[in-house]
């Protein structure tokens, strides 16, 4: 996939996130992009956003995968 297609799911993701939790961080493009930068798949990281009831344990789903 392309560069801007990443983007895009990105900021698809960041949507998924800001329309489920009750908060999400300003930072939040850059923390999905260093994630996937560190190996986490796009697919992933969007099961993950639509599985986690909160930030901490969205936060807490990366983390679990990258370690």
């Amino acid at each position: 996939s392309t560069a801007s297609e990443e983007t895009r799911r990105i900021h698809y993701i960041k949507g998924i996130l800001r329309n489920r939790l009750n908060y999400v961080p300003a930072n939040i493009v850059q923390f999905l992009t260093k994630a996937v930068s560190d190996g986490i798949e796009l697919d992933h990281l969007q099961e993950m956003a639509l599985n986690a009831s909160n930030w901490t344990c969205f936060r807490g789903y990366v983390e679990g995968a990258l370690e």
